[in-house]
Order: C-alpha cells, then sequence, then structure tokens
C-alpha cells in the first residue's frame, strides 16, 4: 500500500487530470519516489490519489484533442519514466 512507501519517506507521484499538476521534470529531482499509474480511461482511484504527494502530467505540443481522456497506459509509463530519469548522457 502507498502509505507503507510514504512511512518510509517515499515521495507518491500519481497521475491524474487535476487541479495542479506538475511536469515530470521537475519532479525528477525528488528521491525516493513512487510513481502511480492508472489505467487507460479510469485512472488512479480517489482512494489512491488521496496518497499522492504530487500529480505529474505529460504535457502534449498543442494540448491533446478534446475527446481524448487518457494515452495508452504502457506508452504513458514510458513516457513518465523516461521523463523522470536524469538526463541521458552518451
Amino acid at each position: 500500500p502507498p502509505v507503507a512507501f510514504s512511512a518510509r519517506g517515499f515521495h507518491i507521484i500519481g497521475t491524474a487530470c487535476t487541479a495542479s499538476p506538475l511536469p515530470p521534470a521537475d519532479l525528477g529531482r525528488i528521491h525516493p519516489r513512487l510513481l502511480l499509474i492508472g489505467g487507460e480511461g479510469f485512472g488512479l482511484s480517489q482512494a489512491l490519489l488521496a496518497h499522492c504527494h504530487s500529480n505529474a502530467f505529460i504535457a502534449a505540443p498543442g494540448g491533446l484533442p478534446a475527446h481524448f481522456d487518457s494515452l495508452n497506459v504502457a506508452v504513458a509509463t514510458g513516457i513518465l519514466l523516461d521523463r523522470l530519469s536524469p538526463p541521458h548522457t552518451h
């Protein structure tokens, strides 16, 4: 449960359309962290969102079309993990 991670000092990041989302890059400097990903369409439950310290979102250039309410969960997870990771060095 998220409460156990929070008690161990984890910053819990949820993914939902809320009034105060943050770009993933702003959350990348926070450690340790736990990322909660909701299912396509319905997202995270209110019970899980209540445990989140922050909320991340994926910004789309020009915004998403009005009829889009979610991205494919696997694609969204990959994008978020990449953006939460330190900058790539080659």
